[in-house]
């Protein structure tokens, strides 16, 4: 049986979100739901667990989950790199995923948007993702109000 893990800060699931869980167990997954909060309605079948506990746990035995050989590094900065900075402009895996991310913001203001990630890892990415959309709607809102 594969084991996933997700994260969701706090507050009840969502459909869509429901969705998604439903679709990993139905397919046999095991599912860990990381969250700082109450959720009274996961998926049943789904694990819930302290996000706190992760971080202590990582913390505590500093373990590096991104660690990679340099084989990795080598390989994908000489061979890679250059050609995801051709197709996107960047090579940074933040702004290849901020960047779609802020215009379909920008585009419907007046709708209410949510980006769900369905990944795997601390979620470290998907932070600093998210601290690169706070930072363009915020330049965004105060350049509206000459800020």
């Amino acid at each position: 049986m594969i084991e996933t893990h997700m994260f969701w800060a706090y507050g009840n699931i969502s459909n869509l979100e429901a969705i998604c869980m439903q679709s990993f167990l139905s397919l046999g997954y095991r599912l860990n739901l990381w969250t700082y909060g109450d959720i009274s309605n996961a998926s049943v079948g789904t694990k819930i667990r302290d996000a706190n506990d992760g971080l202590r746990l990582r913390h505590e035995t500093g373990a590096d989950i991104h660690r990679l050989p340099e084989i990795f590094h080598y390989w994908s900065r000489r061979y890679i790199s250059p050609f995801i900075h051709q197709v996107f402009g960047t090579d940074s895996i933040t702004e290849i995923y901020a960047r779609p991310l802020a215009r379909m913001f920008d585009a419907g203001r007046e709708r209410k948007r949510k980006f769900v990630s369905i990944g795997s890892g601390d979620c470290s990415e998907e932070i600093k993702i998210a601290k690169r959309l706070l930072e363009s709607v915020w330049k965004s809102i105060s350049s509206e109000a000459g800020l």
